[in-house]
């Protein structure tokens, strides 16, 4: 008697209507990185597409969106390989067999692909053995990346962060088009502060804009995002033996996102080796729950300097540190906006300090972030010094009073408000 399937052909039919022709129930509203993977779609030559990132933050329903849009234009299948019994070679060889059977040039789309021991080597054969096209994606972000080594020259890979202010703001009706940030027309219509306080509680999640519990919010961020990586994602991704330390840890960097880490504090803190500390430290990194930034300095002292730790969203400072602070709040915040341009932080000897340093259009841009309604021309000492020793660069203050400029022995420093800087789709003035 042959053996039996891992998984059956019903199983794969019904896990999603596509896979017989309807269409899957989304939103309406689609991520910014939407149009890049329609354009990879619609390119020739065909592209294996993933996309990684946090859970909760839109990948399926991503997915799934750029699916309806293909469904008519060619067969498009979709499997889901959440379930731990279904996450084997063998059932992503007959889920893969299975629809290029049915069509040999379909776009077929393999989500949680990630957590199945070599992906790669099985998506890989029938993309050269067929006309497939493939859209992945997963929570498993190193096992994404290994995989993703073995298929240079075929995958392009993206990571969709949390959901941003200027999304969310679309997301809500509150925005509608474009917005540049412009130094000659700074001001933000007076819905874009109204909506800043919901947008930071619970704006990176596309699934909590409707809520307004608070209590449903927090455990929609604890439980369903941060737990689930800490107990069930990374351990089975890599080597945790102390999962409960790992939490210990990702609570550290939400108490003091924004503050220089020291691992060391670390260390003594949760009782484990400094070497076993930098591990998981970048195990939250790879999964996108945590993020440090550099100071700036040649490589070899980058690599030695203290660096600066964040949580990856403003909802997720605001949902689980112990210890709120509104300066962490906004600073993060901030800083989830600029992360797509790997930001740096300044410290000198002195321990003058500027937020962030970020090189844009072959210029380096200064970034100080205040949560007050006012600055101080104090406050301006450390940006100053660093203008006067870079004097390409250009300053700006992020606060939360009204659009200002300060000019000081001849340099410029641009006070721009927090919710203008957010909604708009230009990073820097």
């Amino acid at each position: 008697m042959p053996p039996m399937p891992s998984i059956t052909s019903e199983e794969i039919l019904l896990n999603s209507p596509l896979n017989t022709g309807g269409q899957e129930e989304v939103p309406k509203y689609e991520r910014k990185l939407g149009k890049a993977i329609k354009t990879l779609l619609d390119a020739k030559p065909r592209f294996i597409i993933s996309v990684d990132g946090l859970r909760r933050v839109g990948k399926t329903v991503l997915l799934k969106q750029a699916l309806n849009r293909a469904q008519g234009k060619r067969q498009a299948f979709y499997f889901s390989f959440d379930k731990r019994s279904q996450q084997t070679a063998e059932a992503l060889e007959q889920v893969i067999s299975f629809f290029i059977k049915k069509d040999k040039e379909a776009l077929i789309c393999l989500d949680e692909v990630g957590k199945i021991d070599d992906w790669a080597g099985v998506v890989k054969k029938h993309y050269d053995r067929s006309r497939a096209a493939f859209l992945l994606s997963s929570s498993a972000t190193l096992q994404m990346k290994k995989g993703g080594e073995s298929l240079a020259g075929r995958m392009a890979s993206f990571t969709l962060p949390p959901m941003g202010f200027d999304e969310y703001l679309e997301l809500s009706g509150v925005k509608k088009g474009r917005l540049h940030l412009s130094l000659e027309n700074p001001e933000h219509p007076s819905e874009f502060g109204e909506s800043l306080p919901g947008f930071l509680g619970k704006g990176a999640y596309p699934e909590l804009c409707g809520v307004d519990d608070p209590e449903a919010i927090r455990q929609y961020v604890t439980k369903s995002t941060v737990e689930k990586m800490i107990f069930e994602d990374i351990p089975g991704t890599f080597r945790v033996a102390h999962p409960a330390k790992l939490l210990e840890i990702y609570n550290y960097f939400a108490s003091y996102s924004s503050e220089f880490v020291h691992e060391q504090s670390i260390a003594g803190l949760t009782g484990l080796s400094a070497l076993t500390v930098a591990d998981y430290v970048s195990y939250l990194e790879e999964s996108h729950l945590v993020r440090r930034v550099y100071t700036e300095a040649n490589f070899s002292k980058m690599i030695r300097k203290k660096k600066k730790g964040f949580v990856a969203s403003p909802t997720l400072y605001s949902q689980t540190a112990p210890d709120f602070s509104a300066g962490r709040l906004v600073e993060t915040a901030v800083f989830s906006k600029l992360s797509e341009l790997r930001p740096l932080t300044y410290r000198d000897s002195q321990k003058r300090e500027v937020d962030f340093i970020v090189a844009l259009g072959g210029k380096k841009h200064a970034i100080e972030v205040k949560s007050g309604k006012q600055v101080a021309r104090s406050e301006l000492s450390s940006m100053l010094h660093y203008l006067k020793a870079n004097r390409r660069a250009s300053g700006c203050v992020i606060y939360q009073g009204p659009y200002d400029s300060v000019e000081v022995d001849g340099i410029t420093i641009h006070l721009v408000p927090l919710p203008t800087f957010l909604a708009a789709d230009s990073i820097l003035p």
